[in-house]
């Protein structure tokens, strides 16, 4: 039975892992990120034409400041299906969908939004992987950065899973964004696991994430066909496949 290391921050890990169980796969959460938000002022969307949400938790940073209302007017870019689907549940409209990732958002918007007055708001975190507001410049396209969250990093790996990992109990682990692969990399290092990840697959879901891992050329490196959570899981149960014929 594939072990499968879940390192997304939560609640998004537990879905996840409720998807990978579901594949009949054995899962440990171990959320690298955790995520606090920001308080945004009430006119922080005053003349904005549209708005720009990088991911879920931009948008769970926008409900809890309760400004829901204040965006439903407004033109709604969201960087996936995933996160387009989320902003349909909050109740806003006028939502168009990217195809995973900032960069790819980037001649969606430019052809619908050019020449709207006003800036667009992009909901950040306060970790860019990718500069959307120096790319949509070069359109043409002003953008102000809402920081509407702040992740935080993990300290350290919980024992369970780094005795885990040494006894070769887990066989793969989930890196979902550049920022998480790079503590994972961190964290391998403090705890002087780096052999023991020599023996799992990575699973990343764009060469963006699998760029932030330290170099190695021992390591098995996996890449989602599309930066999306279903791609995610298709390579998953493919590789669990494979993994129950070795």
């Amino acid at each position: 039975l594939m072990h499968v290391l879940v390192t997304r921050p939560e609640p998004d890990a537990w879905q996840t892992k409720a998807q990978l169980e579901n594949l009949g796969l054995k899962v440990t959460n171990a959320p690298l990120l955790s995520i606090a938000f920001n308080d945004i002022s009430p006119d922080a969307f005053d003349g904005a034409s549209g708005v720009i949400a990088t991911s879920k938790n931009a948008l769970r940073g926008l409900a809890f400041s309760g400004l829901i209302d204040k965006v439903q007017p407004l033109q709604f870019y969201a960087v996936g299906e995933e996160t387009a689907a989320f902003a349909e549940d909050l109740k806003l409209r006028n939502i168009t969908a990217g195809r995973g990732t900032a960069a790819d958002l980037v001649p969606v918007i430019a052809e619908r939004h050019a020449g709207r007055p006003g800036p667009l708001i992009h909901l950040a975190g306060d970790y860019l992987a990718f500069d959307l507001a120096g790319a949509l410049a070069e359109k043409n396209i002003k953008v102000a950065i809402l920081a509407v969250y702040r992740s935080i990093a993990a300290e350290r790996l919980p024992p369970g899973v780094i005795g885990a990992l040494k006894s070769g109990q887990i066989n793969a682990v989930t890196l979902m964004s550049p920022r998480t692969a790079q503590i994972w990399g961190e964290l391998a290092e403090k705890h002087g696991l780096q052999s023991e990840l020599n023996k799992i697959i990575h699973v990343c879901l764009s060469e963006a994430v699998a760029a932030q891992l330290p170099p190695n050329s021992q390591r098995r490196t996996e890449i989602a066909v599309q930066p999306k959570g279903q791609e995610m899981l298709a390579l998953i149960s493919d590789l669990a496949a494979q993994f129950g014929q070795e």
